[in-house]
């Protein structure tokens, strides 16, 4: 059985170990704390801070205007332009190795669509949330809608589309939440300010863009006959994202903590008071024990006490007479 001081160790490392598994519990479990939140930055040089200042004058870093180029022109609200890009539309490949020659047409009408709006006019009309599912599955059927997707970049590389009068144009490639290992692409008239260019970025941004094709891609390291992925290609533009600072919430279930520690507190005043008592009680028997064996050694061979003699109880005089009998009065 326990001894006391080691009932006290037990039942504290209990404790313990049931504050720490509270605090275990609260780290993970989802919704105690708010996730920071996503919001688009257009960053102009004049918001610029001494960092991203330094960080433009590298050659693999993007300036961008302060303003979007956006020209006049039909988008696909246009009636005619609508039926004029689902004849187009029906020429497109999915899976091809970039644009063929055939869907030139559906790809520059799509590429004016996107020249004349501006990141806020998609976003309008973006649907929100397209599972990369439906887009692999039917993509038939997402062609020419607008679809707003964040993305995780990791390569930004710029080309001239001779399709469009030299125009300089950027291919960004990236992640989302729901597609993990499979790649978007999207093709951008412009980067936001200040984001790198080149193989290797690490840039979080917002697409809107009209969602084209399933292009196809080979992995790095890919054999030379080895089949080609595919991935949904956007034309449209793009916002980088930042966190806002906002604080955690507060958590719902602090009462558990207050509860963990009135239940450590508890335990030890109980087990204290246990202890004290099985201390006194050992000194009380002691006590007696010693008394005893001292009477044992004063008193005749007859007049040992027994076992159940309470004469040498502590709190009481040896000589004290036994209630009873008083010798003097005589009385019995």
């Amino acid at each position: 059985m326990l001894q006391g001081s080691e009932r006290i160790r037990l039942i504290t490392m209990l404790g313990t170990l049931c504050i720490l598994g509270m605090l275990i519990f609260h780290a993970v479990r989802p919704g105690t704390k708010k996730p920071p939140a996503e919001r688009e930055v257009e960053q102009t040089p004049a918001d610029r801070t001494p960092e991203s200042a330094t960080a433009g004058k590298a050659a693999n870093t993007q300036k961008s205007p302060e303003k979007e180029a956006v020209a006049a022109g039909p988008t696909d609200e246009d009636p005619e332009e609508q039926a004029a890009a689902k004849d187009e539309f029906q020429a497109l490949a999915d899976g091809t190795l970039g644009i063929q020659p055939e869907e030139m047409f559906a790809y520059r009408r799509v590429f004016d669509w996107v020249a004349h709006q501006s990141f806020a006019e998609l976003k309008k009309g973006a649907e929100k949330d397209v599972p990369l599912d439906d887009l692999m599955r039917t993509p038939s059927n997402m062609r020419g809608k607008v679809i707003q997707v964040d993305l995780d970049v990791r390569q930004a590389i710029p080309f001239e589309d001779k399709s469009l009068g030299d125009e300089k144009l950027y291919e960004i490639r990236g992640f989302s939440e729901d597609s993990g290992a499979w790649l978007y692409f999207a093709i951008v008239p412009e980067l936001p300010a200040g984001m790198k260019i080149g193989a290797h970025v690490e840039e979080r941004v917002r697409v809107e863009g009209y969602f084209l094709k399933l292009q196809g891609y080979l992995e790095a390291g890919a054999k030379p006959r080895a089949a080609s992925l595919k991935a949904p290609l956007l034309i449209g533009r793009a916002k980088r994202l930042t966190s806002s600072d906002e604080s955690a919430a507060p958590a719902d279930n602090n009462w558990l903590y207050a509860a963990a520690a009135c239940f450590v507190l508890l335990s030890f005043i109980v087990t204290l008071v246990q202890f004290i008592a099985r201390r006194k009680a050992k000194r009380h028997q002691s006590q007696l024990e010693e008394c005893k064996v001292q009477r044992s050694r004063d008193w005749p061979e007859r007049d040992k006490p027994s076992d159940g003699d309470t004469a040498c109880a502590p709190g009481r005089a040896e000589d004290e007479p036994e209630e009873g009998f008083d010798f003097k009065k005589g009385d019995v």
